[in-house]
């Protein structure tokens, strides 16, 4: 006679923990890339360009918004999505000191709120840390980095359990950029080289049926290249027209859970930025994300900055 050590209890409450384990970390990976992808730029700081606009887009199925403001040598920034199922927003403040006309540094705080229908999960979070521009002598190359820690609270029900469990993470991330500009002829060559790096930190916790819960890291690796451009339209009366637009490369790596993976796609974008006579702006424009991959995004934005 065989005996059956493992009792349905203890299966079911394994099962329990795995389910959970994994729709935790597909909640946290989620987030870490919309963390990574919506990091403001700051390189705009040391050259004086002020940010006071505001954008949106939206179509049936998903949309999003962003915008920023400047006072003097402090900013904030806002970026928003949502699809089907899912949306991330990301809210950042800060402020800086400039140490000389090719050097400043300064210090963020960022919140963000993240939601999946999926597992019914959502989680807000916050980072804090410091930053720095640079350019490099008289050559129009400049530098930005970021260092950035902090954590997030997380309730999440795994599809195929019971009950809402809450759980904690803390989380890293580390960031180093450089860009370009140079003319050529009547066009502005934007060249961008950036690197990226987070991870989010699951602490062990006990479910609400008692069982523990291990703790679990994971990662994401970011490395995107490419080359925007700015090219003058011809001068209207009482505004003056810009055609933008560019292509770059993103290679991604994950780690952690169930999702351990790697691969690069392509994405280009294209638009209109026009200057009034009174300061004011407007942007339009069109991307599409995914070339060369099974992953597939694309959309449009307008948006209008106006000056009093």
């Amino acid at each position: 006679m065989t005996n059956n050590t493992q009792t349905p209890d203890l299966t079911i409450t394994l099962s329990n923990v795995a389910l959970t384990q994994k729709a935790i970390s597909g909640f946290m990976l989620s987030r870490a890339n919309n963390l990574v992808s919506n990091q403001p730029s700051l390189t705009r700081f040391l050259l004086g360009n002020e940010c006071n606009g505001f954008n949106a887009s939206a179509t049936e199925a998903n949309g999003s918004i962003n915008g920023c403001a400047t006072h003097g040598n402090v900013w904030a920034d806002f970026t928003g999505s949502w699809s089907s199922g899912s949306s991330y927003a990301l809210g950042t403040i800060g402020a800086h000191r400039v140490i000389n006309p090719d050097l400043l540094v300064g210090g963020m705080l960022q919140f963000d709120h993240a939601e999946e229908d999926t597992n019914t999960a959502s989680g807000n979070g916050w980072m804090v840390g410091p930053y720095f521009v640079a350019k490099h002598g008289a050559q129009p190359l400049f530098f930005e980095g970021r260092l950035l820690y902090g954590g997030s609270s997380n309730t999440i029900t795994a599809a195929g359990t019971t009950g809402i469990q809450s759980f904690s993470t803390n989380r890293s991330l580390a960031q180093l950029r450089a860009t370009g500009e140079y003319e050529l002829d009547n066009v502005v060559l934007m060249p961008m080289l950036d690197f990226t790096y987070t991870d989010d930190t699951q602490k062990t916790f006990v479910d609400t049926n008692g069982n523990t819960v291990p703790g679990q890291t994971v990662g994401v690796t970011q490395l995107s290249f490419g080359m925007d451009f700015r090219m003058p339209l011809s001068p209207l009366t009482d505004y003056k027209v810009d055609f933008t637009g560019g292509i770059s490369g993103i290679y991604s790596e994950t780690s952690g859970g169930e999702a351990d993976f790697g691969g690069g796609r392509g994405r280009v974008h294209f638009g209109l930025n026009s200057i009034m006579s009174n300061g004011s702006t407007f942007e339009a424009g069109v991307f599409y994300d995914g070339i060369g991959s099974d992953y597939e995004s694309y959309g449009a934005n307008a948006g209008l900055a106006w000056k009093f």
